[in-house]
């Protein structure tokens, strides 16, 4: 038999948080999955883009050109990255809280309702 883990009460709180409906959960990673392909994509479509503007290209101002394009944009995508993320977190966070709260509140509620000995 295994022996159970021990774990600080905050952290069951985060495990049971988990356990929740299964379709969440795969929305959940059918969203990240479609949202990492897509950006994927973008990056694949931009470095074909510089290949192919440097291979059109009859002069070194052209080609230099070429590259201040392709990192203008590669640049604007790391920013457009870094906005979803930090608003990702912002939700997921938001919504940990929320979870975790009204989880708190619900188990105080139930522990004031339940009798309990009060030490002298």
């Amino acid at each position: 038999m295994h022996k159970p883990i021990d774990r600080p009460h905050g952290a069951e709180q985060l495990l049971k948080l988990g356990r929740g409906p299964g379709e969440a959960t795969l929305t959940l990673q059918r969203d990240l999955l479609e949202a990492w392909v897509a950006r994927a994509h973008k990056e694949m479509e931009l470095w074909s883009q510089l290949a192919a503007n440097v291979a059109a290209s009859r002069s070194i101002p052209e080609r230099v050109g070429a590259y201040q394009e392709c990192a203008a944009q590669r640049m604007q995508m790391a920013l457009d990255d870094g906005l979803r993320f930090y608003q990702d977190y912002q939700g997921l966070a938001a919504r940990l809280t929320r979870a975790l709260s009204s989880n708190w509140n619900l188990e105080r509620t139930a522990a004031q309702a339940s009798p309990t000995k009060r030490r002298a």
